[in-house]
């Protein structure tokens, strides 16, 4: 990923594991990673400050393996009357956009890209995702998101 046209504050990690909170907005949904090899990852905030368009919370780039995460958290997923009509498929519409956004920052031939929602949730039937927008829009990317329920990690 070509990280030096990314206009936002890149922070840094390379801890045997780590979490990403946004405790700040009343998120108790976290992203944990297990990371044996203590690999160096950049990751950045695409979602501060909030703006008109959807936004996920982190984007996670680690260069030595080019695998570039973009992470969604959501705590609670419930029927809401924003945009998309419900949290899971405004979760969804979140990592397009921001997909979307940086598509030009990707390197397309070694990149490898994936997408996550994080909930504090139980496990959720996969069937009902298959309809929302956005999770079609994703899957027409061939890229097949990822879910991690409470008490699930990421091996990065």
């Amino acid at each position: 990923m070509r990280t030096q046209l990314i206009s936002m504050m890149e922070y840094t990690v390379s801890d045997k594991s780590f979490v990403l909170d946004d405790y700040s907005s009343g998120s108790r949904a976290v992203y944990c990673a297990v990371n044996n090899d203590k690999k160096s990852f950049c990751y950045y905030e695409p979602d501060k400050p909030p703006g008109a368009e959807p936004r996920c919370d982190f984007l996670l780039v680690c260069l030595s393996d080019h695998i570039v995460r973009f992470i969604e958290l959501k705590a609670i997923l419930k029927d809401y009357g924003g945009c998309c009509g419900n949290t899971w498929a405004h979760a969804f519409h979140q990592l397009f956009a921001t997909y979307y956004a940086y598509y030009g920052f990707i390197d397309h031939e070694k990149d490898i890209v994936k997408m996550i929602l994080c909930t504090s949730m139980v496990k959720r039937s996969r069937a009902k995702l298959e309809h929302y927008r956005y999770y079609k829009k994703i899957r027409e990317c061939n890229i097949t998101p990822q879910i991690l329920y409470a008490d699930q990690e990421d091996v990065v």
